[in-house]
């Protein structure tokens, strides 16, 4: 109700200076508060008087509202005073590090310079095997957003440590920024640029294989930074081609790895993978319910272990890309103006197309402005839970959801 009351008046001056007092107003629930911080992200363009609510939403001194103004901005082209005060929000250690990372984000999505200071937060939510995947994913979103062209050497160092250190699952966002190409016209003389993006190539193959995530990246993936780094015989053309080339996992490989689990089922330990299931560290829970408890990004599991056979529970942790249940599909939807929007769909109107992102974020896109729809063979869950886990770890996750009836 709220939503469509704001997208109907949103253009109206009355109804906004409305909005702006009820977001003012502490005597308004910080739940209708945050719907109307919501409805605004929904919005085709945002009026100029309702972007104050994104300062008001990030003084309210309340979590959820935070994040809601922090989607807004997002989302939307900021004012130089609302990005002065997202760079303040982003250093302030005080701050909890998933609204830090949004407000990061907010930066990098308007090409503003980040300090050392904030990426090496973001580096260390990737690096960090304690921190929920969750996070460290929104935060190799937000790096693999960065222009590397744009960066000093300490910052692309910082970058490359990044790529050699990250838990496995992250490295195929970290890695978009090298796919970028280099430009001599921007980075300054042509042959000292020249020379630095050559050193960059040769660390990044070095970054590159010392992380077992190298297997997660998609030929796609493999082919964008083999050709950003073009000069034939260079150096570092010829040491990236050869890790880059080398064998992804295959068919062959995933049979064994499965096999290998089914072989010690019998060792699993129930009780330590419900444990598993609901601690941030792997976040399971986070998208999937069970017992009505979870998040609902994902299938319901509840029953799963009467409907699953071993082989297929095993398959769909380690590989969830190979088979993907029905209505849970990745939809891509590319927008007239060249933007992006991935997840799953969640409603549709005769006016847009509802998505919730792999970052738990519901976003709103018009039909006027959707340019293509297409189907991602890439599942939402990410690959690599067999990187973050030990063996015993996902038997025990296995061993869990087998009793799920």
């Amino acid at each position: 109700m709220i939503e469509e009351i704001v997208m109907a008046n949103a253009q109206d001056a009355t109804f906004q200076a409305t909005l702006i007092d009820t977001l003012k107003t502490g005597g308004v629930k910080n739940e209708i508060r945050g719907q109307v911080l919501a409805a605004l992200s929904f919005l085709d363009d945002l009026p100029e008087p309702l972007r104050d609510g994104v300062l008001l939403g990030l003084n309210s001194g309340v979590s959820e509202l935070k994040e809601e103004a922090l989607n807004i901005a997002q989302r939307f082209k900021m004012s130089p005073p609302i990005l002065d005060a997202v760079s303040s929000f982003a250093k302030n250690e005080n701050e909890e590090a998933a609204s830090r990372a949004s407000a990061i984000q907010v930066l990098v999505n308007h090409e503003k310079p980040l300090s050392d200071t904030s990426l090496a937060f973001l580096t260390k939510l990737v690096i960090d095997k304690d921190a929920p995947v969750l996070l460290g994913r929104q935060a190799a979103q937000a790096l693999g957003s960065l222009r590397l062209r744009s960066f000093g050497k300490s910052q692309s160092d910082l970058l490359i440590r990044a790529v050699a250190k990250s838990r496995p699952v992250h490295l195929p966002n970290l890695i978009r920024p090298f796919a970028q190409g280099h430009d001599p016209k921007a980075s300054g003389d042509g042959d000292t640029a020249k020379k630095a993006w050559a050193q960059i190539g040769n660390a990044l193959a070095a970054a590159l294989e010392n992380n077992p995530g190298l297997a997660l990246l998609q030929a796609g993936q493999r082919e964008a930074i083999i050709r950003a780094f073009t000069e034939k015989g260079a150096i570092a053309h010829v040491v990236l081609s050869s890790v880059l080339k080398k064998k992804s996992v295959g068919q062959s490989d995933q049979q064994s790895a499965i096999k290998s689990l089914l072989d010690g089922l019998a060792n699993g330990n129930a009780s330590r993978g419900r444990v598993l299931f609901h601690d941030q560290r792997v976040s399971c829970g986070a998208c999937h319910r069970i017992q009505g408890q979870g998040g609902q990004l994902g299938p319901n599991l509840t029953r799963i272990g009467s409907i699953r056979q071993p082989r297929d529970l095993i398959e769909a942790v380690l590989y969830p890309s190979a088979t993907v249940v029905n209505g849970y599909e990745h939809y891509v939807l590319e927008t007239d103006d060249g933007g992006i929007h991935g997840g799953l769909i969640q409603r549709e109107t005769k006016d847009a197309i509802y998505l919730k992102n792999a970052n738990m974020r519901n976003v709103r896109v018009s039909r006027s402005q959707i340019r293509g729809v297409t189907m991602s063979p890439v599942s939402v869950m990410p690959a690599g839970l067999d990187q973050l886990l030990s063996r015993q770890e996902l038997l025990d996750l296995i061993a869990f959801l087998q009793t799920c009836r």
